[in-house]
């Protein structure tokens, strides 16, 4: 088990320094998503990956049965030769088997106790992991159960009255009640918005969210989490200035929501004023 830990989390190391020494400053953001969930799944499947390797156990094995065979008939032979008076007691065979049967014993016992205590400490963390997840999902559903949301371009806009940064998750936007009002002003932001739910990056985040859950032994699936988050904001960069064709305005509009504060958990949803916010520029 001890071994398999150390691959995955070897593996995930390597494939983590191909990306920043190959494409991390790279415009190539599509690739790059697909290269970071591909590397996330393939260092936890390759310690699983049981591959068949030829060997020569066959010919050794032949060799072996030819010299020994003359050798096990002789000793058979002497032996039936003794007479049943020659041979000795051992007077140590008795307590020798007394001990080899008690460490038999005894040992595994110490093994699967000590087992038994990593496995629990092992759920427990995964188990408290799991449960805040769900909180936070939980949390984000009450808010678009509590607030009025509505229609808009294939989203649902979820109305906050708490002045926050824009933030998506799955098929919700959810903004201030005034932001929204003034659309027309901030239609970048909702375009940015938008660009998230059309290519299902909440689903990017999820998958990262559940490795870093189960495997939390891992430190590398943290930092896997931060480059697919800051890819997914190149990925709707480019779609903002592709359809508005105005860099400077949304330079001032990601500037002046970068000082509002954000009330909820960034493990999950996909803030516009993302800490990754002045890199991108």
């Amino acid at each position: 088990m001890t071994h398999t830990i150390l691959e995955i989390v070897l593996y995930s190391l390597v494939c983590l320094g191909i990306y920043h020494l190959l494409l991390a400053k790279t415009a190539l953001h599509r690739i790059k998503r697909f290269y970071l969930l591909f590397a996330l799944l393939l260092s936890v499947a390759i310690p699983f990956i049981d591959i068949d390797r030829p060997s020569s156990s066959n010919e050794l094995f032949v060799a072996t049965e030819t010299i020994t065979q003359p050798i096990a008939f002789s000793l058979d032979n002497f032996s039936n030769k003794r007479k049943p008076s020659e041979a000795r007691p051992n007077l140590g065979e008795a307590t020798i088997a007394q001990e080899s049967s008690r460490l038999a014993e005894t040992t595994p016992k110490k093994q699967i106790s000590s087992y038994s205590v990593l496995s629990y400490a092992y759920t427990l963390v995964v188990l408290v992991l799991f449960i805040r997840l769900i909180r936070h999902i939980s949390l984000l559903f009450r808010r678009v159960k509590n607030s009025e949301h509505l229609d808009y371009k294939g989203a649902r806009i979820v109305l906050l009255k708490e002045a926050t940064s824009p933030f998506s998750f799955l098929n919700y936007i959810f903004i201030h009640q005034s932001d929204f009002s003034q659309k027309e002003t901030f239609d970048e932001l909702l375009t940015h918005e938008l660009a998230h739910i059309k290519q299902r990056h909440t689903l990017d985040i999820l998958l990262v969210e559940l490795f870093k859950t189960v495997l939390w032994f891992n430190p590398f699936f943290h930092f896997y989490g931060k480059a697919i988050r800051q890819n997914h904001e190149y990925l709707a960069d480019a779609e903002v200035i592709k359809k508005h064709q105005n860099i400077s305005n949304y330079q001032k509009l990601l500037f002046q929501f970068i000082k509002r504060g954000q009330s909820i958990p960034h493990t999950l949803a996909s803030p516009f004023n993302y800490s990754f916010t002045q890199k991108r520029f």
